[in-house]
């Protein structure tokens, strides 16, 4: 009942907002969102019918309900809780059908949160001024929250004036030299100072042809939109900050050419572990395994997470231009123990990114494996 109830808050708030922006909405995406909410509305039948059955006759019959439409999940839950032994068998039967509700409903949420991302695409000055009242609200809702900072983000310039504040750039004291590769990844895991939590750190080395002060700004930028990610919902990890160092060119370049005797700026982007995530493998070495307890299912739904970090780096106004199977990165399930299979996908790997009206370098490492990506 908990589980449901939380889910509907955060929905009905969602909900709220479209309908307050609707006259900003395209006709089409109306459309798709009322077939989207009717499904929904099929879900919460399908839950009220199952838990009335539950609950409701006993009550009926005392004469202490009358009409069943008026059951809140209020109600529902001080009925749950005064139900005779007679009542927690028959709960007990109905249990398994019961989760399989919650977790439909669960689903649903996932599908419907990144549908409802597209409506930050939209520049209205409609959704800002109903996202700023969202902000005064006494009881915010975290994930409109969260999408607003996303549209913050993605709206300052470029061109916006060389900072370091905000708390994203980090010294490079706050990693210790505790660190533990990811087989075929780029990315590590790294303990962090005066902490018993770890984070993984995704290296970024500034490309030698690039604006060094517009990559700066660009990396700021990224970082401030990945802090206010819900991993669960976008397939990719939150930003705790980004540690800026140096280090000396190869020299495999010409030495006629200045930018290869000038040191090279190294950006770690340092990504929080969601709990109870664990055990995090790239993409490629769950290929090379070959993984057999992998089902046709668990492949797509890998997919369907994927497609959702491309959905949010391409909404916040960003092209990733390295998706590979080294750069994503897949977490172990806690549930999941006894059969080993594995649905926490995250797109990491930033070291080519860049903003969608930026430059492309077109630049190589030479290594063919590389060259294949979206």
């Amino acid at each position: 009942m908990i589980s449901i109830e939380h889910n509907w808050m955060k929905t009905e708030a969602q909900i709220n907002f479209l309908k307050k922006i609707s006259k900003a909405l395209d006709p089409t995406y109306c459309d798709v969102q009322s077939r989207v909410l009717s499904e929904l509305e099929g879900k919460l039948k399908t839950a009220t019918l199952t838990m009335d059955q539950l609950i409701l006759h006993e009550k009926e019959e005392k004469g202490q309900i009358r009409d069943a439409k008026h059951m809140d999940l209020q109600v529902m839950a001080k009925a749950l809780e005064k139900m005779t032994p007679k009542k927690k068998v028959k709960y007990a039967f109905k249990k398994e059908s019961l989760e399989a509700i919650r977790d439909d409903l669960e689903s649903w949420q996932r599908r419907f949160d990144p549908s409802w991302m597209l409506t930050m695409l939209i520049t209205d000055s409609l959704v800002d001024e109903q996202l700023e009242k969202e902000e005064k609200k006494p009881q915010k809702t975290k994930f409109i929250l969260a999408a607003k900072g996303v549209r913050d983000a993605a709206k300052e310039p470029t061109s916006a004036p060389d900072t370091t504040d905000g708390g994203i750039f980090k010294s490079s004291t706050v990693l210790t030299t505790n660190e533990k590769l990811i087989p075929l990844s780029s990315t590590i895991i790294c303990r962090l100072a005066d902490s018993e939590d770890s984070v993984l750190v995704d290296t970024m080395i500034c490309n030698a042809i690039a604006d060094r002060n517009r990559t700066l700004r660009d990396v700021r930028k990224l970082a401030q939109i990945l802090s206010k990610v819900d991993p669960s919902t976008f397939g990719l990890l939150n930003c705790t900050g980004v540690v800026k160092s140096t280090i000396a060119a190869s020299g495999e370049r010409p030495s006629t050419e200045a930018h290869s005797r000038k040191p090279l700026t190294i950006f770690r982007f340092l990504f929080a572990i969601p709990y109870p995530a664990r055990n995090p493998k790239s993409l490629r070495a769950l290929l090379v395994g070959n993984d057999p307890s992998y089902s046709l299912n668990d492949r797509y739904n890998l997919a369907k997470q994927l497609a959702s970090s491309v959905l949010y780096i391409h909404s916040s106004q960003f092209v990733h231009k390295n998706i590979r199977p080294e750069t994503t990165i897949i977490f172990e399930k806690e549930s999941n123990e006894t059969t080993g299979q594995s649905s926490n996908l995250f797109l990491v790997g930033f070291e080519n990114f860049r903003p969608a009206e930026g430059m492309t370098y077109r630049t190589s490492d030479g290594i063919w494996q590389h060259d294949l990506c979206m």
